[in-house]
């Protein structure tokens, strides 16, 4: 149960913030500025250009500096846009509830504060993914399509505990969220903390309500790798619930998978998210 214990939480992190001193050194590298929305100082990177606007989705705890090798591989006349969550870099801290709802409908605001025009290819890492399928569904107008790098999956905590004999997966439960519970009292009061309580299951709850998206494009990229954090078993289960989002989509969706990177393919393998964007393109 300890194994499974420990890829649970592995799952509910996300890894999100651990990247963040491998990142800023290259900062320069991206366009970025820094604008006040509704009272807010946001930090963020725009590239206008030409539609449909490449709208970069970063994971949790993650600077928009992780997509930096995605962005110099998109053509230089193409519309790209991403920011800094509430808390991470020098975006402000914001009050109030982080969910993915929040989120989705704060993303839309600031596109809209920046003039971003639609239609959005939402390329999404991580917990982004989450938050980039509720703001298609919330605004399904606006979406061309979806790019899913390594993102999470609503089911994914359910389908480790399957992996326990049931008499257990109770208990384990119980223990998972007092894991959480220590994690989120560890965490400096702000943003990040109230977007990580949100993680856990507010934001699995809030995707779980909307159905399975068929209506536009979506390319989903997986990681296989096998780390001691993310053993056999569960890239296994990650991989079969992504490959879910794919064959949802029908001839709309593809999937693609490799061992080469770990979590962070973007960084790793940013090409095979630019193959993904201009699949996407071209669809």
């Amino acid at each position: 149960m300890k194994k499974i214990l420990a890829c649970a939480l592995v799952l509910s992190l996300g890894a999100g913030s651990c990247r963040k001193l491998l990142v800023e050194d290259n900062k320069d590298q991206m366009p970025v500025s820094q604008l006040t929305i509704k009272g807010n100082k946001t930090e963020l990177s725009i590239s206008k250009g030409q539609t449909p606007s490449i709208v970069l989705v970063n994971g949790f705890g993650s600077p928009f500096t992780t997509w930096e090798k995605v962005y110099q591989q998109l053509p230089e006349n193409i519309s790209v846009f991403t920011y800094n969550r509430a808390g991470v870099g020098a975006s402000a801290n914001v009050t109030g509830s982080r969910d993915a709802l929040t989120i989705a409908r704060e993303m839309k605001t600031i596109l809209e504060y920046c003039s971003i025009k639609p239609p959005y290819i939402l390329v999404a890492h991580s917990m982004g993914g989450i938050y980039a399928r509720i703001f298609y569904h919330l605004y399904p107008n606006l979406v061309k399509g979806i790019v899913l790098v390594d993102g999470t999956h609503e089911r994914q905590l359910d389908s480790l505990l399957s992996q326990l004999p049931s008499g257990d997966r109770e208990l384990a439960w119980a223990e998972m969220k007092a894991i959480n519970d220590s994690v989120v009292a560890s965490l400096p009061a702000g943003s990040v903390k109230e977007e990580f309580k949100a993680n856990f299951v507010t934001n699995y709850d809030q995707i779980k309500s909307f159905p399975p998206i068929t209506a536009i494009p979506v390319y989903v990229i997986t990681s296989t790798k096998e780390t001691p954090e993310t053993p056999g078993f569960v890239t296994k289960i990650q991989k079969a619930l992504h490959q879910e989002w794919a064959t949802q989509a029908g001839s709309k969706g593809k999937f693609v998978e490799t061992s080469k990177s770990g979590h962070y393919i973007q960084m790793e393998e940013p090409v095979l998210v630019k193959q993904g964007i201009q699949w996407v393109l071209n669809k």
